[in-house]
C-alpha cells in the first residue's frame, strides 16, 4: 500500500498495482487507452472513481491525466 496526494493536502491510500499505473500516466503526462493491457485500464478506471485520475477522449481515443 502507498499513500497517494489528491488536489492539495487530500490523502489515499491505492495499491502497488495501482502505483504501478499511476506512474505510467505520470511518465507519459497523457495516457491513451490503447497503451494499457486490460487489467491496467481496470485499475486506471478505480483511480478515477477516487479521483486521483481524470478520463478525457479527444479525436486520438480516450485518455488518463492526473488530477491537478
Amino acid at each position: 500500500m502507498r499513500l497517494a496526494e489528491l488536489l492539495g493536502n487530500l490523502h489515499t491510500y491505492i495499491s502497488n498495482e495501482e502505483h504501478k499505473v499511476l506512474e505510467m500516466v505520470k511518465d507519459s503526462d497523457v495516457a491513451y487507452c490503447d497503451n494499457f493491457n486490460e487489467r491496467d485500464f481496470e485499475l486506471a478506471t478505480g483511480l478515477v472513481k477516487r479521483g486521483v485520475l481524470t478520463r478525457s477522449k479527444d479525436p486520438k481515443g480516450l485518455f488518463f491525466n492526473i488530477v491537478k
